[in-house]
């Protein structure tokens, strides 16, 4: 079964080959992107940990991975397969000057 792309609103998991090195940090949770207006984070949590490296995340454990944000899934959604290495990719808009910038919520 192949894995898919996980969204949530303006952020996106992309399922990637590979294995955390040993310099990952383990943390209970982490903030995948804040809304710089609202104020709501997208976070991920995972019962064993998440590891952290460069912009990549991993779900420790057999148990998959929560995914939480108050206006899209204000209950967190078990959907971030464990053992699996994920890129974080904020969604990008265009400005009127021509450049690329996170998008703002």
């Amino acid at each position: 079964m192949k894995k898919g792309d996980i969204w949530q609103g303006d952020v996106r998991l992309v399922p990637v080959e590979g294995t955390p090195p040993a310099t990952a940090k383990l943390v209970k949770s982490i903030v995948l992107a804040e809304g710089e207006i609202t104020g709501h984070m997208h976070t991920l949590s995972a019962d064993q940990g998440v590891l952290l490296w460069d912009d990549m995340v991993w779900v420790v454990g057999e148990e998959a991975g929560a995914l939480s944000h108050p206006e899209h899934d204000p209950s967190p959604v078990r959907v971030v397969e464990p053992e699996q290495a994920y890129q974080v990719v904020i969604q990008q808009e265009r400005t009127l000057a021509g450049s690329w910038q996170p998008v703002k919520d």
